[in-house]
C-alpha cells in the first residue's frame, strides 16, 4: 500500500518569474468581502505577494464608504488572471474591478 503526501509549494514558487498581476477591488464594506477575494487565488494554489484593505469614507457618512482591496499575484499566466478578474466582478456587493500586470 502506497501512500501520497501534500506537499507545500517551496517559498520560490510564490515568486515566479512570471508577471505580477494586480488587482484592484471597490465594494461595499462587508465582513465577508476579504474571505471571497482570497478564496479566488487560494484555490489555485497561489498566496499573494500583497494584500492591502482599506475602508475609506467618514462615519458621518456611512453610504459614502467602499472597502477597497488592493492585491498583487505571482505565478498566474495572462488568461488566467484575466478570468480571475471577471470572477471579481461577480462577487456580491463588488462595485469595480482593474487588473494590470508588472
Amino acid at each position: 500500500m502506497s501512500s501520497a503526501t501534500a506537499t507545500e509549494p517551496s517559498s520560490s514558487s510564490f515568486r515566479s518569474n512570471r508577471d505580477v498581476h494586480c488587482f484592484a477591488v471597490a465594494a461595499d464594506p462587508s465582513p465577508g468581502l476579504l474571505p471571497r477575494v482570497l478564496e479566488l487565488i487560494a484555490k489555485r494554489g497561489l498566496v499573494p505577494l500583497r494584500v492591502h484593505a482599506t475602508l475609506e469614507g467618514t462615519p458621518r457618512t456611512p453610504d459614502a464608504e467602499v472597502m477597497t482591496v488592493d492585491l498583487q499575484v505571482a505565478g498566474l499566466d495572462t488568461d488566467t488572471a484575466a478570468h480571475v478578474a471577471r470572477c471579481l466582478t461577480q462577487l456580491v456587493g463588488v462595485l469595480d474591478v482593474t487588473s494590470s500586470a508588472r
